[in-house]
């Protein structure tokens, strides 16, 4: 199976009630499997920029047709599962109309909220009431193992260009000496802080995009002395495959605790070397907004 509508959601309360459909494709199309890493597209947030929308029903075509006819297609399909929701705004896109870009006009949903100023945010209070595609959106994204995400919006103001292809990467999983998986264990790169760090999910999987570099790979489980290892990205021929290492802790498990304040970092420090490109392939992100 190469894809499968496996998501949907039913977008209910004081909405219109219109499912936000999600389009999974990938050789494991309908579950999570280990050392496949996640991609999502997000488009028609605002409901009056149709431009994502079409590009992502225009994109879910291009894969299906593609697939086994385009090598670059094909690997991407093989080593990563896309999830595509064409529209997270229906409401507002079906009270749009045509050539009228006044944000009066299908920008909101049904209950005229902003769904792109309706998420919590770490750096800012947020005291929206928080709208059913909105929770429908964080559910989903807590069912999966997001490694990036691109939300397409339409108009003529802002573009931005975050990944190429020229990042790598490293994955692996967080076990403890009985081969089981370790949960919400902290994986960042040293010198890099993060609000909320990166910690594994329920099978101890572990994601990372870098540049070529040379980087401290580190890993924090509380009560314990952490990991570190030493990883160096050189230049090299492109491999849709990430270098996997995993990180094994003498015992331990653990439960989700909030994001601490600053990495726990320990002295000891192992080296190996890659040259293996990330197997996920990074669209650039044109975030274009209409006000």
């Amino acid at each position: 199976c190469v894809f499968c509508s496996d998501l949907s959601f039913v977008v209910s309360g004081e909405t219109q009630g219109r499912d936000l459909w999600v389009l999974a494709l990938g050789r494991s199309p309908t579950q999570h499997k280990i050392g496949i890493p996640e991609f999502k597209y997000v488009g028609n947030m605002h409901g009056n920029e149709a431009i994502g929308r079409e590009l992502l029903l225009h994109l879910i075509k291009y894969l299906v047709e593609s697939d086994q006819h385009d090598p670059v297609i094909t690997k991407l399909i093989n080593h990563t599962r896309i999830h595509i929701m064409p529209s997270m705004n229906p409401d507002g896109f079906e009270t749009s109309v045509m050539l009228q870009c006044a944000p009066t006009i299908g920008r909101y949903n049904a209950n005229r909220k902003d769904l792109n100023r309706n998420f919590p945010d770490h750096f800012t209070t947020n005291n929206q009431i928080i709208q059913p595609e909105t929770k429908a959106v964080m559910n989903w994204i807590n069912t999966g193992m997001f490694v990036l995400s691109a939300n397409l919006h339409g108009g003529a103001l802002v573009a931005s260009y975050p990944f190429d292809n020229g990042n790598r990467g490293v994955k692996g999983r967080v076990l403890n000496q009985k081969n089981k998986p370790i949960a919400n264990v902290i994986v960042e790169v040293q010198g890099r802080t993060h609000i909320c760090p990166y910690v594994t999910n329920k099978n101890g999987e572990y994601y990372l995009l870098l540049l070529p570099g040379v980087y401290i790979l580190n890993a924090t489980l509380p009560g314990f002395m952490s990991l570190q290892q030493k990883v160096v990205l050189p230049n090299g021929a492109e491999k849709l495959s990430a270098y996997e290492f995993d990180f094994i802790f003498s015992m331990g498990s653990t439960s989700k605790k909030p994001c601490p304040l600053k990495p726990l970092y320990s002295n000891s420090v192992g080296t190996f070397t890659v040259s293996v490109y990330f197997p996920i392939f990074v669209c650039v992100c044109i975030y274009i907004y209409i006000y």
